[in-house]
């Protein structure tokens, strides 16, 4: 979403007088605060965002045999755990084989029993099973709600005790993009919103991947506003944002796919600054303290610079360079600052101390050999973990290492005893540390130390009221998409030139290029299609992205869609555009090069069930090759594969071996203009059975009673938007979409 900021006038001035929504009990000028965290750990990186904790009289040593070991579980997390209120909570891998699933587990934090646990499926990406649970879990403080993001583009907000308040599918909504490496981003919370940053190809300006910036409502889920300050994409990334304070300004700090460090108005997603770092996309997150933010990367620097990796310090406010250190390949664990100290990890897992000042190194220590978890500083002691199963506990002085305690943690699986991965760093509270494994979680501590209270209360914390003039529109919701024959009611906010809000305003409203009608900011669509919705204040303008759906049925022959674009309200389908072949107009999905092949584009609701999808494919040979085309249908492909020679239905394409693949023999030929027709019946519950039936067959002939390939998949997916596949190792065209409500 672009949102245009325009200076203020006499009119907008005069506009202040219709502003009608303030919080009650807010004062002007009053200062942030949220309610104490105690010796809570609600994010991965800690109360304070540099992976610091306050907590004393932490042990110096421990054995994953018994010395100051609480308990330990059996689960598999691969990301940090958030621990709030004597909960600890964590998202990782559950089940095997066919019902391999990802999950969000609640655990007691004084004994490691479960309290609850949700289990979901992973679906239309190349993930593998060892990558699922990437995203660390949040806690929100205020409502003690829980945010997780999955592998598959799930976005959940829990309560306390295992509701689902809502949910997100963030791949069907938003083009959301992960490829092999399962690269998933982590939410964080900033007062009444959710911030998280992924890469997407979504649809009109924003069809080109980017890594771009959402802020979500933490309470509905709704998009509050996009935020799109980078560059030219270069590969995906998994930094997670952090907010600070500067000049009373609430602020986001990140690193970026396209090589650079952006600072942009949290509230607004207002883009501050931006500095270039290095040649390509940076990993790992930033750390913000004093007024300073700290960033580190493993790959080529800028300016000739031959040496490989750099840390560095820049002013927050302006995101001038400070001070670089060229040399430490710092390319996966985020820096932790304590005073003068900022710790970082290298990739070959040397921890490094510098200066905070001037960049000068202090002192490293050896950890072992890769290094991907970041460093937690507390009671004097640096934590930290490397990949192939250790556990450091470093106290240090000014000269240096005093005392370094390490534990290998090791698992036998096959018969064969081998170290157990370690990819999250510690998380700490309550005088305990907590550690995540590839197949246990372990709490270290005294014996005997006191039962963490598991009290809460949900309490909000004040809000800033902007105040003097407003120089910014917001429109809520930045981005929706209604199904036909709904409406939705869109609202506008004003905020000063700080970035806080002042309140909701009446503007005027225009639909520009949006069908259908709008008064008082509720539009009702008259078709499928997306747009912008303009509101106007005086002099300042806002935007919203709006996206309209078919419901429960659709037909779609391409003929409306502009040459060299597809339809508007498909999401994701950058990579395909509408061409003329003869006197017909029929989508295209060109030959891509290598790791850009593959393609989804969805043309629905993700809450879509029971319905069946038909489509025409035609695709072309090139050396004895053919293409993958195919339709989706609650979240299963039906695949037509050329070089294979079959049809194949499959949920999970990067699964090893697949948690539901089923093929079926099928020969076809290239040119030839086919159908495809896919039903599936899913079940009210996922998890439970689902039914898929596929047939194929030339478009010249009658369609055959029979279907072609007929499969059950045990552990079902219940919902799922329809949408179109293309694996184009060749030229594919599609033409005559058509989404009908089962029988």
């Amino acid at each position: 979403m672009k949102i245009r900021n325009i200076a203020i006038g006499i009119s907008t001035i005069a506009c202040l007088a219709l502003i009608i929504g303030c919080q009650t009990g807010q004062k002007s000028g009053a200062t942030r605060a949220e309610p104490s965290t105690g010796m809570d750990w609600p994010f991965w990186r800690g109360p304070s965002g540099t992976g610091v904790s306050d907590e004393k009289g932490l042990v110096n040593s421990w054995s994953p045999e018994g010395e100051n070991l609480i308990w330990k579980a059996e689960y598999t997390c691969r990301s940090t755990p958030a621990v709030f209120r004597g909960r600890l909570y964590f998202i990782g891998g559950v089940g095997d084989g066919a019902r391999s699933q990802e999950g969000v587990t609640c655990l007691d934090a004084n004994t490691g029993r479960i309290v609850w646990q949700d289990r979901f499926n992973v679906f239309l990406v190349n993930v593998q099973q060892s990558r699922v649970g990437w995203a660390d879990i949040c806690v929100d403080p205020e409502t003690g709600n829980v945010y997780a993001h999955g592998v598959g583009g799930v976005f959940r907000c829990y309560s306390r005790d295992g509701k689902i308040l809502w949910s997100r599918s963030m791949t069907e909504e938003f083009g959301r993009l992960s490829g092999y490496g399962g690269r998933t981003n982590s939410p964080i919370v900033e007062g009444d919103m959710i911030l998280m940053g992924f890469t997407c190809s979504s649809w009109g300006p924003y069809n080109l991947p980017s890594h771009r910036y959402w802020s979500f409502d933490k309470h509905t889920g709704e998009v509050i506003y996009i935020s799109s300050p980078a560059g030219k994409f270069k590969n995906s990334t998994y930094s997670t944002p952090v907010v600070g304070t500067v000049n009373g300004m609430r602020v986001l700090f990140d690193g970026n796919s396209d090589g650079s460090i952006y600072a942009i108005k949290a509230n607004t997603g207002e883009k501050l600054w931006g500095t270039l770092f290095t040649e390509k996309d940076l990993q790992a997150s930033v750390v913000y303290s004093e007024g300073k933010v700290y960033a580190c990367h493993g790959r080529e620097n800028i300016n000739g610079e031959t040496r490989m990796g750099a840390v560095c310090c820049l002013d927050a406010e302006t995101g001038k360079v400070l001070w670089k250190s060229v040399g430490h390949e710092v390319g996966s664990a985020s820096p932790c600052v304590k005073g003068n100290d900022l710790f970082v990890i290298e990739n070959d897992s040397d921890l490094v101390c510098l200066d905070t000042a001037t960049g000068s190194q202090k002192w490293e220590q050896r950890l072992g050999t890769v290094g991907k978890g970041s460093p937690v500083w507390v009671d004097g002691k640096v934590i930290a973990t490397e990949v192939n199963g250790r556990v450091h506990i470093i106290e240090y002085g000014p000269d240096g290492v005093k005392n370094h305690h390490s534990v290998q943690l090791m698992l036998t699986s096959g018969g064969i005893k081998r170290p157990s991965e370690i990819y999250g760093s510690p998380a700490i509270s309550n005088g305990r540390i907590f550690i995540t494994s590839e197949d246990k979680i372990y709490c270290i501590g005294k014996k005997g130390s006191g039962v963490i209270s598991t009290d809460f209360k949900p309490m909000k914390g004040a809000r800033t009221i902007g105040t003097g003039a407003p120089t910014f529109l917001q429109v809520v919701p930045g981005e929706t998409c209604i199904i036909a024959g709904h409406t939705q009611q869109f609202k506008a906010r004003a905020f000063d030139a700080s970035g806080y809000l002042i309140g909701e305003v009446k503007p005027t409203w225009v639909a520009g290029k949006l069908a259908g009608s709008l008064a008082d900011g509720v539009f009702t669509p008259s078709e499928p299609q997306a747009g912008m919705l303009v509101a106007k204040l005086g002099e300042l303008t806002g935007a919203a992205r709006v996206r309209v759906a078919p419901g429960d049925s659709l037909k779609e022959d391409f003929t409306a869609s502009p040459p060299g674009k597809s339809p508007s309200y498909f999401v994701g389908a950058g990579k395909f555009e509408t061409v003329k072949q003869g006197e017909n107009t029929v989508l295209f999905k060109p030959a891509d090069s290598p790791g850009l092949k593959r393609s989804f584009a969805f043309v629905g609701d993700p809450g879509m069930k029971n319905y069946t999808i038909e489509m025409e494919v035609m695709v072309k040979e090139y050396k004895r090759r053919m293409p993958d085309a195919g339709v989706i249908n609650g979240r299963y492909i039906f695949d037509l594969m050329g070089n294979h020679q079959k049809v194949q239905f499959r949920t999970w394409p990067g699964s090893s071996p697949p948690r539901f693949q089923v093929d079926q023999r099928f020969r076809w030929d290239p040119d030839v203009w086919y159908k495809i027709k896919f039903r599936a019946e899913l079940p009210k519950k996922e998890g439970e059975p689902a039914k898929l039936f596929g047939k194929v067959w030339k478009k010249s002939e009658q369609e055959p009673a029979a279907w072609t390939i007929e499969a059950t998949d045990e552990c079902g997916n219940n919902e799922g938007a329809p949408g179109i596949h293309g694996y184009s190792d060749v030229d594919i065209f599609y033409d005559n979409l058509s989404v009908t409500p089962n029988n």
